[in-house]
């Protein structure tokens, strides 16, 4: 890690060790995945796009969840520099939200299930918004 100067943040790193991290990845091997490697990618890169079409063909309605006054503080639309919408679980803010919707449908209906208006029908009644 980079040498630290007076007043830097702590919060934000160093570009030095960069080029390192760009030797691995150069690095990698490249010849083709076979057996149960080929079996996980091949399962993650499925689970990566159906939550990628679950997550966009639900954004409209996350976006019609949008209030004009803050749910946390109470300030109104015109006294925010944003608004913004979120996923919640028990009413607070839950980054992982869309991932145990899609969970939740998956054991409701099969982990094959990817018929979006069922999926849209299913997110509607089970979300929860902050």
């Amino acid at each position: 890690e980079g040498k630290r100067r007076t007043g830097d943040r702590p919060d934000i790193s160093s570009d030095e060790g960069d080029e390192e991290e760009e030797e691995k990845r150069r690095a990698w091997p490249r010849e083709p995945l076979e057996g149960s490697k080929l079996a996980i990618a091949k399962l993650w890169l499925r689970k990566a796009r159906k939550r990628r079409a679950f997550s966009k063909v639900v954004g409209g309605i996350i976006q019609g969840h949008l209030k004009d006054e803050c749910s946390v503080c109470s300030r109104k639309k015109e006294l925010c520099a944003a608004l913004v919408v979120s996923l919640a679980k028990n009413g607070k803010r839950d980054l992982h939200a869309i991932d145990n919707l899609i969970s939740q449908f998956e054991q409701e209906y099969s982990v094959d299930e990817n018929d979006l208006k069922l999926w849209q029908s299913f997110f509607r009644s089970k979300a929860e918004f902050v």
